[in-house]
Parts: structure tokens; C-alpha cells; sequence
């Protein structure tokens, strides 16, 4: 009988099996924890034991600080000197933009050249290789429609107007209504 009691108790000790993992997994971590304050404690008694090491690293850091304010000062200096070069740019633009306007309302204004219809320029090279203009009255350059007052339309008549199918279809039966006619009268010398 001791053998059944003993399966019965380790049953009911039995836990479930997330319920074990994460027990493992809590006991994992405390262990973790212990290990890091030990580490720590043994840290801070070296550094109470051995002065020296303290101070030399003290003696470092304080370089590592020193260096990196030089860095800073002189990233500083870029910085402020870019901004100043920046101004000055934009200063010139503006200065450089407004002489160019004042330059460009100085200027003359030069009238749009008027175009004539009929009157053209032809420049032409003489035999001593100067160039020279000559200007002649000419036809319009520019097309005139016809007006519709005009009395001179030209009308198209039947023979100019190109013959369509339709056309062509209609004269051949003419031409065969005739003959049938002709046909009618065979003694005749049409």
C-alpha cells in the first residue's frame, strides 16, 4: 500500500505544464538578478579596495569629457560660420536681384515693330560684299477670302465637276433607253 500513496501524492504535486515553465522561467530570472547585484557588489569593492584603478579611470573619463567638448566647440564654430556664409549669400542675391530690376526699368522702351501687308524687305548682298535692303511693293502676304458680295463666283459646271459613279451609271442607261429606241425602228438611219 505505501506504493499507491506515494503515486497519489505526486500526483496531486503535479503542477500543469505552463504553470511549471513558468516557474522555471521566474526562477531563471531571480538567479539572473542575484547574479547581477553579486557582480555589482564585487565591482564596488574592488573599486573601494583599489584606489588607484578608481582614479585612473576617473582620469579617463575626464579625457573622454575634455575631447568630446573640444568636438562640440568646434562643431559649434562650423555651424556658426555656415549660418554667417548663408546670410551673406542671401544678401548678395538680394542685392545682385535688385541692381538687375533697377537695370531692367533703366532700359528703353522699344516700341513693337508694325508689320505691313503688302510692302516686304529683302536684304540683299552687293558685289563689293556689303549687304543692303531694298523694300518693294509686292502682292499682300496675307491670303483675302473671297466676299460673299463679290459678283465674280465661279461656278462649277457639269463637265469640269469629276463624274461620280452614280453619274457614270445614270448615262449608261441613257445610253441604253436610246438604243433600245433605235432598236425600235430598224429601218431607220439615225
Amino acid at each position: 500500500m505505501p506504493e499507491i500513496e506515494s503515486k497519489s501524492t505526486k500526483e496531486e504535486k503535479r503542477t500543469p505544464r505552463w504553470q511549471f515553465r513558468k516557474a522555471k522561467k521566474l526562477e531563471r530570472r531571480r538567479k539572473q538578478r542575484q547574479k547581477i547585484a553579486i557582480d555589482r557588489l564585487s565591482k564596488r569593492n574592488d573599486m573601494e579596495s583599489d584606489p588607484l584603478k578608481s582614479l585612473a579611470e576617473r582620469q579617463k573619463y575626464e579625457q573622454a569629457k575634455k575631447q568630446w567638448e573640444e568636438r562640440e566647440e568646434k562643431y559649434k564654430l562650423t555651424e556658426m560660420a555656415k549660418a554667417e556664409a548663408k546670410a551673406k549669400e542671401e544678401k548678395a542675391k538680394a542685392i545682385a536681384k535688385k541692381k538687375w530690376q533697377e537695370m531692367l526699368l533703366s532700359l528703353p522702351i522699344i516700341t513693337a515693330p508694325t508689320f505691313s501687308a503688302t510692302t516686304t524687305t529683302a536684304i540683299t548682298d552687293t558685289t563689293d560684299g556689303s549687304q543692303s535692303s531694298t523694300s518693294s511693293k509686292k502682292k499682300p502676304v496675307f491670303k483675302k477670302f473671297v466676299d460673299s458680295s463679290d459678283s465674280q463666283h465661279v461656278e462649277v459646271s457639269s463637265k469640269a465637276r469629276r463624274c461620280t459613279y452614280r453619274d457614270r451609271f445614270q448615262k449608261q442607261k441613257i445610253a441604253a433607253k436610246k438604243k433600245e429606241e433605235m432598236s425600235f425602228y430598224p429601218f431607220s438611219n439615225y
